[in-house]
């Protein structure tokens, strides 16, 4: 008896898991939801998604820390806003001032306490001459790129955010 096999499915049979894998992933990709977001709020700031996903990566071994950024970026961040709204905890105000609610950017960047810590960072930076202009939210919780101490100066600001959400919790 003679079985006929076409080409493609020659191909398939001789196909190992990892060529699979990569033909699935290509075919079934969509972006994370937090993602659309984040380019409709920040649209000017957001221009190379693999640069600003793979910057954990590129930047630190910690795995902490590499969490933290994944988790910020895909939204799932809890602040005392999120934790107030599913009814976990009494007031949404933030913790360091106590005078507006604790959401992502008031507590990052915002709030009078994270301002101090950004500007005593950035003076500090500039003591060691490494010039940090136009500090901003975006390019604080996505990527900071204009710089030529791109890799140390991304984990310090990682390191700062994963400091200031730390010392909340």
């Amino acid at each position: 008896m003679y079985i006929y096999i076409d080409k493609t499915k020659s191909d398939l049979l001789k196909a190992s898991s990892k060529l699979l894998y990569k033909g699935f992933k290509t075919k079934k990709q969509t972006p994370p939801t937090a993602k659309r977001k984040l380019k409709d709020k920040y649209p000017e700031d957001i221009e190379d998604w693999k640069n600003i996903y793979s910057l954990p990566f590129t930047v630190t071994l910690e795995t902490k820390i590499r969490e933290f950024q994944y988790k910020l970026l895909s939204g799932i961040i809890f602040t005392k806003e999120s934790l107030f709204r599913f009814k976990m905890i009494e007031s949404p105000m933030c913790t360091f001032c106590l005078k507006e609610v604790e959401y992502l950017e008031h507590l990052l960047f915002y709030c009078d306490a994270t301002k101090d810590f950004w500007r005593a960072f950035s003076s500090w930076l500039s003591n060691q001459n490494v010039s940090l202009d136009n500090l901003r939210f975006e390019n604080t919780l996505l990527v900071f790129n204009n710089n030529e101490d791109f890799i140390i100066l991304n984990y310090l600001i990682l390191l700062g955010k994963f400091f200031l959400f730390i010392n909340v919790n």
